[in-house]
């Protein structure tokens, strides 16, 4: 429950129930299992749909930086841009065993 995790809501802009909590320095977040979030966004990749983890997110910052270096490795990616947090660019892709990494931005 939130009381216990210090959870907030959050994800404003999204139809996805998401929740953080941090200590400052790093943050957790849940958002509820929805298998047809990448079908309503014309994305290849479902990062809150599948596996017991989920994924595993990373910050940049500069996103469009971390695009073109993806793009020079030919590393497909779902490019979610604000659909889940308004002030974050977020985008997705699969590592070799099939984990789902998230990379985002803070907007500024």
């Amino acid at each position: 429950s939130r009381e216990v995790t210090g959870m907030t809501a959050a994800g404003a802009g999204s139809d996805v129930p998401i929740s953080f909590t941090t200590d400052g320095h790093m943050q957790m977040h849940l958002a509820t299992r929805d298998l047809g979030v990448a079908f309503r966004s014309g994305e290849a990749i479902n990062p809150i749909g599948v596996g017991p983890i989920g994924h595993i997110a990373f910050r940049t910052d500069d996103i469009d930086a971390f695009k073109r270096h993806l793009d020079a490795h030919g590393v497909q990616y779902a490019d979610y841009g604000t659909r889940f947090a308004r002030d974050w660019h977020q985008i997705f892709f699969l590592d070799p065993e099939g984990v789902i990494i998230e990379v985002h931005a803070v907007l500024r």
